[in-house]
Parts: structure tokens; sequence; C-alpha cells
């Protein structure tokens, strides 16, 4: 598959003075307010992986689109509780995912559009895998401090891969998970890197059954 960058990145320089700041400012909040309230959020960020997962395999971005809609029109449309997703819709406002233009209608923001199905390296696959799959593996960290052990094989019954095998539901958000990782990784690393003597790059591994060949256009 070839694959070719579908946004340009700023200057090397640029990105990392902005990590620069964006760290700064981040410290600036943390002394600005008491040490519990910072850890509570990092706490509690676990639920907007879920919500992002939820709302991604619902769909709720590809009903919404450049359009406004009415709560309860999505929850029909995705098979979801009125409610029970209203509530959902409004805590992922908070992040800046979604935006409630008036009571009760709902609009995709700029992060809201990456969950789309048919945008240019949508994230909708991450949210669904990481959501479904991968926060069982992480549920086991604990364990896997402890023993110096993997546990995907004792979550899965199964060696990682042949789970995937298995689940065409988790190998297909899997595969669409790292095409698109690859994707936006492509723009960083051919703005530092000189190929110019390549001809082809090949990122052998990952999905698409283990042996995916990801041919960088240079």
């Amino acid at each position: 598959e070839i694959v070719k960058p579908t946004q340009k990145v700023p200057p090397v320089q640029i990105i990392n003075m902005v990590n620069k700041l964006r760290g700064g400012v981040g410290k600036v909040y943390q002394k600005l307010v008491p040490p519990q309230v910072a850890m509570l959020e990092m706490i509690s960020n676990m639920w907007v992986t879920q919500a992002l997962s939820v709302v991604a395999e619902l769909g709720v971005a590809d009903i919404i689109k450049d359009g406004e809609v009415h709560f309860s029109e999505l929850a029909k449309e995705a098979g979801a509780h009125p409610q029970s997703l209203y509530r959902l819709l409004r805590g992922l406002s908070s992040y800046n995912i979604f935006s409630e233009s008036k009571e009760g209608y709902f609009k995709l923001t700029t992060y809201g559009h990456c969950l789309r199905s048919d945008v240019p390296d949508t994230v909708k696959s991450m949210a669904i895998f990481q959501g479904q799959y991968q926060w069982a593996h992480w549920g086991k960290l604990l364990e896997s401090v402890k023993s110096g052990s993997p546990v995907v094989d004792t979550v899965r019954g199964m060696p990682f891969f042949d789970f995937l095998q298995k689940t065409p539901h988790a190998q297909k958000h899997f595969d669409q998970y790292m095409t698109t990782i690859s994707s936006v990784e492509i723009n960083a690393i051919l703005a530092v890197y000189d190929f110019s003597t390549s001809q082809v790059l090949a990122d052998v591994g990952g999905g698409h059954d283990q042996s995916a060949v990801c041919r960088f256009a240079l």
C-alpha cells in the first residue's frame, strides 16, 4: 500500500518550541492548583478513553458529520439510550470533542471530526481498539509489573496476534489503528530525515495479518 503524507507539518524547530511551551504551561498549571486536584484530573482521565471508544463504536461522528443533530435523533440512529448518550456527549464537550450549539443539539469540533470514518488519518479505530481491547490489558498492569511478564496471553488465552486472527472486529480496528499511526508519523519523519538516496522504505510488521508492508512514497 502506498502511503503519502496527508498533512503538512511545521518545521522541527517550531514543533520543539511548542512542545517546550506546552510542557511549561502544564507545570505552571500544576503549581497553581492543589496537588490533589492535579492528581485527581490525571487519575480520572481513564473515563475519557472509554467515552471516546463508545462514541466511536456508536458512529456518532459519522452521523453528525458537518451538521448539528439533536441527541434524541443521534440515539435513535446509533441504537443508544437517549439520556445516557446526552450525558456522554456533554461530558466529551468539556474536552472539546463535541459542541452543544443549542440545548440538545451537538456538532463536531476540530477534534470530533477526527472520529469520522471518512476523513484522512481518522482516529476512530484507534479509539475503539484502545477502549474495547487494550483496556483489558492495562487493567493487568500491576500483575505485569510484579511478574515482569506480559499479560496479554493471560487475558486473551492466546498470543496477541492469534487473538486478532480469531477476532475480526479487533483485527479490523487494529489494522486501521496501525495505518493511522504510520500515516501521522510519516509527516514528522519526512520533515526531519533526508531520504534523497532512498527509493523505497518498508515498515514490515504491525497490522494487516502481521505481514503488512507499508511503502512510503518519497
